[in-house]
């Protein structure tokens, strides 16, 4: 009815009255309240035509409601008839029909058959439609910031703290829970339109001092209209609203229709069913974690089992070897040794003698070939039989008899045909690997997860297991799982459809499941990982405490983190996202401060230390998006743990030991029937507040104590460590860092403008790159040093202190030494973090299940190949490597071995994995005698080495050869030349009054005359006209001043028999006066000051935006003579009130002192003096008086507009 009257309304207002009748309309004056009213009542117009195409999306809507309104009408006249089913089914609700005794559910059980693909999309939809829906609601809440957002954010974490817990509640109760928020939906909408009208009819009456709830209910008019000025007006107000502010409706439409979709869901046959898996697999949870510790107790033993059947095997060869000796010594048998030299001397070849078939050969296990099944369909194996025979039965072989043509004939069009299925066969191989690697590396889940399906068809098919209890509204099962199994085997068993085979489904479909799982076992190691990236991303306080917790509780939790810790992170990590979304809102502290001092400048904005961007509380667009993932990820953690079992609480499985006496077992406890005739007296006493206070730190203090304690017993003493050597990768994240930090240097500490390929040039080592490698080095040693004695308590404190350390490190002290620098502003930084908790990672692991009891340092020589070959010669080849590490491990092994024997030990063992190495390489590639090498392989072989070798002799050469052709020839503007013989002052001292460049012309003249001589022709040869240039110097003469002493002395040394040394020197400036007369920036200049080149007068005007900008400042410039790589003398002439610039005219500017680099020209110093300029550095001022000034802007602005007020 509405929706018809509405039409007709618009329909009549778009025609309007008939134009002969001439009729003014009042909303035709084009005030602000007419216009705004004229398009909300969609008033006629006679001068401005209507929008009527909004009356398309109505009409198509009355519709739609019109056939509704008729079927319904169709249900209700044949509701009377008996047995009646309309063809839409009934619209009777199923509730009464929820756990109801004996009901069938009349839809297919897809949650346990998979019949058809549909069921494959029916299990995704109703699995994740919960979560998609709560993932909406996210959304709209934190795209838009008022006060509404606030209200979806509590519903979201709310549902996200119950998770699917939710199903294990009354039908109707999750109907209501629903219905509330779809009903809070509804009003903020309606709310919205309300604040609508007042914003378009009647902002601009609420007086500024309400700005604040103005943008706290994002009151504004998302409407803008073309016809009045007022809107104009409020974009150019302090009240303007953000895009983000606007309270508009479009999030809060997507989030009612996702809303009544998952309702719908919550409505249908289907939803029994996920309700029905829900409840079996509460049934199996402990089954679960009862197979996993089944599993871990089995891998356990295995480990314990192989260790000693090695040392068994290392006892029955000592055995073997001092039985040869006997043998073979017989009555010759020397006298045992007394001391260490003389054991290791009396060693006789029976030692080193093995007899063949005594010798216990280790071989592999043998593969199944079940294993090898799809070995065919990898890439490996695709390019294989590629090689072996052709692209057409690699094809065939690979695709079967679907990739044959019918045709014999080899034309080009089956060459297309057969090309085209390879490179199918390539993407389908990639997914087959990805399959199988991900398969392989889901740990003990895949295998716990397929015995569950199966005991939980079992139990559908066999038991009636969701008919359970209800505990305050909460389901409960009335029997345990085995309970349930036995009554169930006297009933007959259901019979199962036919389903879909997992060899049926697509490679694709494998490859998403696989995917799928994959995601579950590792999805602790995301939560990890995404915390690690929000941390280095975003670098905020309010986060560290995530990182710190997962350091130094989550990844140090054995065997894994408790229920109590994914718990805090949950309710931590929605507690931020709603900080954060609080102080989004411009009303906030913050961000109104920033306003104020106009944080949007550069020197503020860089300034790390600013409340609002220490603790991440700023108003910032996509704050949320890090949090989201990790917020999610963490519900995905908890369903996997909550699917095997593994949410409940862990049980302490520490090895713990018992004192003597008697005991005895009550409740399946083991309990001490110790006895004592200790007689205790308790005394009541009244104590003041300070005591009761110190008694209850003294409590909480001890409580914690003993957490840590039981956290340290369960990580060192856990019954199911399996130990595991991780050095390598440890070893390796270890390196990258060192290389990272070793490249990327200067981004470390503020030297943007240089890197490490200047230092090298320039021949410097700060010492702070000697400091931070060293650094690294220590703690390499130091980590080597405590794998090698298998010290875990040692490598937990090492961890520790890594881990603080790390953290002061690039979030405390870079800041502060590096001049506001934050980590996440470059990308050496970000590298270096992610590279450090990468190795933390590992080293958690590692310390978790502990050091293996054999430990053997190469580990690339845990194999023989050519690669591990070749990566074995390259680190035997790095200087002090081989024996730094040979020397640590003499150091912290226990052994009898001098330190001259152990490295003879290790030579040994080199040299027969070099002989183990090439001999495996001569039987992979052997060919038959006499037969000759391939040419493919000689030419691609041989040729890439000579290549190589050709490169490494002449491609120095070449380019020292080619060095002088690189750039472009520039030609001094300033040039002195000095002679100086012997020690005293120079004899003749000319400056240049003139330098132009040669000609072409002007050169040919210059080789006709020089080409007589041998060595000025092969000298001017490697160069051009551009190259050379004439310096033409002052003709006049000086006066050559030399004391009379020093006359004397060189005519004594001319007049003598020894050698008297002449120098000639040059000395010029770079070409910067051109650069600066070039340049397009006209707020800077500088000359030479009359004929004196290492004297220049420079001229800044003042930034703009700054109290300077209508002002010019002179400066002068002295260049010393060891210019560009000393800084010149610069200083203001103009007077300058300046923190930086004292009452003399000198300038604090770190460019012009330690920071000087020979890269700096004059146009860089009078930019950066023009910079400091509007940013001053006040917590070093030369001008106390004005860097007290300049705290207070408006009284810094007035003094310094009175003090030039005359310039």
């Amino acid at each position: 009815m509405f929706t018809s009257v509405s039409i007709t309304w618009q329909y009549l207002m778009a025609i309007g009255l008939p134009p002969q009748w001439c009729h003014e309309y009042e909303w035709e004056t084009r005030t602000h309240y007419w216009t705004v009213a004229q398009d909300f009542w969609f008033l006629a117009d006679n001068y401005k035509p209507l929008p009527i195409k909004k009356l398309i999306a109505e009409s198509l809507m009355c519709i739609v409601s019109c056939r509704q309104l008729h079927n319904f009408w169709r249900e209700i006249r044949n509701s009377w008839k008996d047995k009646f089913v309309y063809e839409g089914g009934s619209n009777e609700s199923i509730l009464k029909q929820f756990e109801q005794p004996g009901h069938a559910n009349p839809v297919s059980d897809f949650t346990t058959y998979t019949t058809s693909y549909l069921d494959v999309f029916k299990g995704i939809f109703f699995n994740v439609s919960y979560y998609g829906a709560i993932w909406i609601v996210f959304l709209g809440g934190v795209n838009r910031n008022n006060i509404f957002s606030i209200v979806y954010l509590c519903y979201v974490f709310v549902y996200l703290w119950y998770g699917l817990n939710l199903y294990y509640k009354p039908l109707p109760a999750i109907l209501r829970s629903w219905n509330n928020l779809i009903a809070q939906n509804v009003l903020i909408i309606m709310a919205k339109a309300l604040l609508q009208v007042v914003g378009c009819f009647y902002l601009y009456r609420i007086p500024m001092s309400y700005c604040a709830f103005v943008k706290l209910f994002g009151i504004g008019c998302v409407r803008r209209f073309e016809d009045t000025k007022y809107f104009e007006q409020l974009e150019q107000s302090e009240c303007k609203l953000r895009w983000n502010e606007l309270a508009g409706i479009e999030w809060d439409v997507v989030i009612f229709a996702f809303l009544m979709i998952q309702r719908r869901v919550f409505m249908s046959y289907n939803f029994f069913l996920i309700i029905d898996e829900a409840k079996a697999g509460h049934l199996l949870s402990a089954r679960g974690a009862s197979i996993l510790h089944d599993m871990k107790h089995k891998e356990i033993k295995a480990v314990n089992d192989e260790v000693a059947r090695i040392k068994e095997k290392i006892k029955s060869e000592q055995k073997r070897v001092k039985a040869a000796a006997e043998r073979f010594q017989g009555a010759y048998a020397r006298t045992g040794a007394t001391n260490h030299p003389r054991a290791t001397r009396l060693g006789d070849f029976y030692m080193f003698e093995d007899i063949e078939s005594e010798i216990e050969t280790d071989l592999l296990p043998p593969i199944d070939e079940d294993e090898g099944l799809e070995r065919d369909l990898t890439l490996i194996g695709l390019f294989v039989d590629a090689y072996e025979t052709d692209l057409r039965e690699a094809v065939i072989h690979y695709w079967g008899d679907d990739a044959v043509i019918t045709s014999e004939t080899y034309t080009w069009k089956s060459r297309l045909y057969y090309v085209y299925k390879f490179i199918l066969a390539i993407f389908d191989s990639l997914m087959v690997d990805a399959t199988i690697f991900m398969d392989k590396n889901t740990g003990n889940y895949k295998t716990v997860r397929d015995t569950l399906e199966q005991e939980k068809r079992l139990l559908k098919e066999t038991t009636d297991y969701q008919n359970g209890v209800r505990v305050e509204g909460w389901w409960l099962p009335r029997a345990s799982y085995d309970t349930l199994l036995l009554k169930g085997k006297l009933q007959k068993p259901k019979k199962p459809p036919k389903e879909l085979t997992h060899e049926e489904r697509p490679n694709f479909i494998k490859m998403m499941q696989s995917l799928y799982i994959f995601t579950l076992a590792k999805s602790d190691l995301l939560c990890y990982v995404l915390i690690i990236m929000n941390q280095i991303m975003y670098c905020e306080l309010i986060t560290l405490p995530l990182v710190l917790m997962m350091f130094g509780w989550g990844t140090l939790s054995n065997p894994r983190p408790s229920k109590t810790y994914w718990i805090i992170m949950l309710g931590y990590v929605e507690w931020v996202i709603l900080l954060k979304c609080i102080f989004q809102f411009e009303v906030m502290p913050g961000n109104v401060v920033r306003e104020k001092i106009e944080f949007k400048t550069k020197l503020h904005k860089t300034n790390p230390f600013f409340p609002s961007v220490v603790w991440g509380l700023q108003a910032e667009d996509w704050y949320y998006i890090w949090e989201m993932f990790i917020l999610f990820s963490i519900i995905l953690h908890r369903q996997y743990l909550k699917t095997i079992g593994l949410w409940s609480s862990i049980k302490d499985t520490t090895q713990q030991e018992r004192l003597d006496g008697t005991y005895a077992i009550v409740n399946g406890v083991l309990v001490s029937r110790k006895v004592t005739d200790r007689m205790y007296v308790v005394t009541c006493a009244k104590a003041d507040a300070l005591d009761r206070a110190l008694l209850a730190i003294k409590s909480i203090l001890i409580q914690y104590a003993v957490h840590l304690r039981d956290l340290y017993q369960r990580l060192m003493f856990h019954a199911f460590q399996k130990p595991v050597d991780l050095y390598t990768p440890m070893f390796i994240f270890d390196l990258i860092s060192m290389i990272v930090i070793g490249i990327g240097y200067p981004a470390f500490f503020d030297d943007d403008d240089e890197n490490i390929f200047f230092y090298v040039s320039e021949n410097i080592i700060p010492v702070k790159f000697v400091m931070c490698l060293f650094a690294h080095m220590m703690g390499s040693l130091v980590d080597r040093a405590i794998y090698l004695r298998k010290d875990v308590t040692a490598k937990l404190v090492f961890q520790v202190l890594n881990v603080i350390l790390l953290h002061l490190f690039l979030f405390f002290l870079l800041p502060i030494f590096g001049n506001g620098k934050l980590a996440h502003r470059d990308a050496a930084i970000i590298l270096y973090y992610i590279t450090r908790c990468l190795y933390l990672l590992i080293s958690a692991c590692q310390i978790r299940c502990g050091y293996p009891s054999r430990i053997w340092g190469y580990f690339m020589t845990h194999d023989v190949g050519a690669v591990r070959y070749c990566l074995f010669l390259a680190y035997w080849n790095i200087p002090i490597l081989y024996e730094l590490r040979v020397l640590m491990d003499w150091i912290f092994t226990d052994t009898t071995m001098s330190i001259f024997e152990y490295f003879r030990m290790e030579d040994i063992h080199v040299t027969l994995y070099d002989i183990k190495c090439k001999r495996q390489v001569e039987e992979n590639h052997s060919v038959e005698p006499g037969e000759p090498k391939v040419r493919f392989f000689k030419y691609v072989y041989g040729t890439s080495w000579v290549i190589i070798i050709l490169v490494t002799i002449w491609f120095p050469i070449m380019y020292v050869s080619w060095g002088r052709s690189v750039g472009e020839s520039m030609v001094p503007n300033h040039a002195r030349l000095t002679l100086t013989v012997g020690t005293v002052d120079p004899v003749y001292d000319n400056r240049a009054t003139g330098i132009f460049r040669f000609s072409e012309l002007d050169y040919q003249h210059l080789l006709q005359v020089y080409n007589a001589y041998a060595a000025s022709k092969v000298f001017l040869h490697g160069y051009t006209s551009r190259d050379v240039c004439a310096v033409i110097f002052n003709h006049g003469s000086q006066i050559w001043m030399i004391r009379e002493q020093d006359r004397l002395k060189i005519i004594r040394e001319l007049r003598g028999s020894h050698p008297v040394t002449l120098r000639l020197q040059w000395e010029r400036l770079h070409k910067e006066l051109m650069t600066l007369m070039m340049t397009p920036d006209k707020s800077i200049s500088a000359f030479p000051e009359g004929e004196n080149l290492f004297k220049w007068i420079g001229t800044i005007a003042g930034p703009k935006d700054t109290v300077y900008e209508t002002l010019k400042f002179k400066l002068s410039f002295q260049f010393p003579n060891s210019y560009p790589y000393s800084a010149p003398l610069v200083k203001f002439l103009t007077p300058c009130f300046h923190p930086n610039v004292d009452t003399s005219g000198n300038i604090c500017l770190d460019i012009l002192k330690d920071k000087w680099s020979a890269l700096y020209d004059v146009r860089t110093i009078l930019l950066s003096i023009q910079a400091l300029l509007g940013e001053p550095n006040i917590d070093s001022p030369l001008n106390a008086l004005a860097a007290e000034k300049w705290q207070v802007q408006d009284e810094y602005k007035k003094y310094v507009l009175e003090t030039y007020k005359d310039a």
